[in-house]
């Protein structure tokens, strides 16, 4: 059978009308089973975190934890993030954005709680990358309870990086 060019540019134009843009991956939720891929990001930023309408007002909560986790990845990781920044994203292709949600905080010892989610984001097109909850990426990374509020957020950072880190392609000693 021949194919005509006219033939042949109307099965090309039914076979792309079944696609769609959609993005790359699905959201993965990160709960020590499952990791996006992010080889391709070179840039990290790590917005500060916003305080939802539950959370009591805490001035500069989010910002001390987008530090912690900025920190961290500093102090650890930087081999697999060249480049870490804490602030605005710049926009860029190779960009990822780390960013969160503070549903509940009480600093007082015995009652100790920082709960709420982290986002990761392609900074170029918004497209969501990740997400999980401070509890189960303080579970991931297999921390023991805090003594105090900065350990709380410290610890809260430390397990979004060690996170972090392990979607890049990061392993902890002893891990297949």
């Amino acid at each position: 059978m021949k194919l005509t060019l006219r033939g042949f540019l109307v099965l090309c134009a039914a076979l792309l009308a079944g696609c769609h843009s959609t993005p790359l991956n699905d959201a993965v939720k990160l709960d020590g089973t499952e990791f996006p891929i992010l080889g391709p990001y070179q840039v990290i930023t790590v917005t500060p975190f916003s305080l939802g309408p539950k959370a009591p007002p805490s001035p500069g909560l989010g910002q001390q934890l987008a530090e912690s986790v900025g920190s961290t990845l500093r102090a650890q990781f930087s081999s697999f993030f060249p480049t870490i920044r804490v602030g605005q994203p710049l926009g860029q292709d190779n960009e990822m954005v780390v960013s969160g949600l503070i549903e509940a905080f009480n600093p007082q010892p015995g009652n100790l709680k920082l709960d709420g989610q982290m986002r990761l984001q392609d900074a170029s097109d918004g497209e969501d990358l990740a997400f999980g909850t401070f509890t189960e990426l303080r579970k991931n990374a297999g921390l023991v309870a805090p003594a105090n509020e900065v350990e709380l957020v410290s610890q809260t950072g430390a397990a979004i990086a060690f996170n972090l880190a392990r979607a890049k392609g990061w392993r902890p000693a002893g891990t297949p």
